[in-house]
Order: C-alpha cells, then structure tokens, then sequence
C-alpha cells in the first residue's frame, strides 16, 4: 500500500481486517515515511510473495546505491506473513522510478527477474546509462539457500542477493514491464522508450 504495508485478505470470507499484515516492509524515506509499496507478485504455487517499492523525488541522488531500500525487491514466505516476518531474500540493485515498474518470477519459482530504471536525462540530451533485467536466485521456503557468490548455504533471515547475470536492454531508457511466459521460455520486456522487446533463448 501507499502507506508501506503489505496487507493480504483471505477471499473466500467476508472480513474488514487482513488475515496478514507487514508494516513498514521497505523501511522509510529520507523524510520518516513510509515507502510505498507499488508491486505485489506471487510464484506461480503461490508460495512466495515479491515486493518492491519505488525511489521518490528525495531519493534521486541515491539510487545508484545498490543497498538502498528504494532499489530492492524483497521476496517473503507467503504462507507465514506476519508483523514480525523478515524477508526470505532481499534482492539488491534494483532502483526504480515508475509506480508501474514490477517484476516476475521464473515459471518453477527458483528465479525472479526484475529491471532497473535510470535517471532520465535532460531535454535536449541523452543518457549513456542503459535500463537492465537482472536475474536473481530465490530460496526455498524451508530457511536455507545456496549462494550464488559463496557456494554456501545460508541463513534466509539476514540474506542479501546480487543478480547472478544481468544484461544491458535497453539503452538511455528504464525497463518498466516484464513478463515472463510460463511456457514459451521468453521474457517480455516494456521500457520507458516506448519499445517492446522480447527475450528468449535460442
């Protein structure tokens, strides 16, 4: 929500309250409010839940820091969400300027893909920056991973991610969209340019 929580309703019952709440659950912005939360996406067995919140106007300056809560997505245990739920994996470098901007688990779960935007560049200019997809491990629900830095096995409650690839998309532009088909193995790809690109493998 607007307000920096992430708030689940059970559908098969009528109820004012949420059967789960996580407040604050991309920390604050440099003014002491809340950040927003813009995206919500599950897993395809609807095990795992993806978050992901937005840099606003006071966070311009910053989303080139990789570690900054303005450029994560975190992926929860959607089965335990509760006040005191930490994420399973906190995926960084992955700042974001557009409400719409989202991103998209792998057809098995195990991967989540999300894109970058770049500060946009003045009229009359352009940008040597690109927009990228970033490709992350995702652990299970069971509490352990494997790093894809270290090779170790880890504990989820304080882990961190970085991309295990990432590719160049589209350049002087900030990728918004992505889908990723359950079937065909391609990525679709929406950028602020206005193109469409699809990604596949060959």
């Amino acid at each position: 929500t607007s307000c920096g929580s992430i708030q689940i309703w059970n559908a098969t019952k009528v109820g004012l309250r949420p059967d789960s709440v996580i407040y604050d659950a991309h920390g604050s912005t440099a003014r002491g409010s809340s950040r927003a939360i813009h995206c919500l996406v599950y897993n395809v067995d609807g095990t795992k839940l993806a978050s992901r919140s937005y840099c606003v106007s006071e966070d311009d300056d910053n989303i080139d820091d990789e570690n900054h809560e303005g450029a994560v997505v975190k992926v929860w245990d959607a089965k335990r969400l509760a006040k005191s739920s930490k994420p399973l994996v906190t995926c960084l470098g992955l700042p974001s300027l557009y409400e719409r901007s989202n991103c998209a688990f792998s057809p098995n779960g195990k991967i989540l893909v999300a894109g970058t935007s770049i500060k946009p560049p003045r009229k009359g200019s352009t940008s040597s920056s690109c927009g990228k997809i970033k490709f992350y491990e995702v652990p299970s629900t069971t509490g352990r991973m494997t790093s894809a830095l270290s090779g170790n096995s880890t504990d989820n409650s304080s882990n961190v991610a970085k991309p295990i690839f990432e590719m160049d998309v589209a350049p002087s532009a900030s990728i918004v969209q992505l889908r990723w088909h359950p079937r065909l193995n391609q990525i679709f790809v929406g950028a602020s340019d206005g193109v469409n690109r699809i990604l596949y493998d060959p």
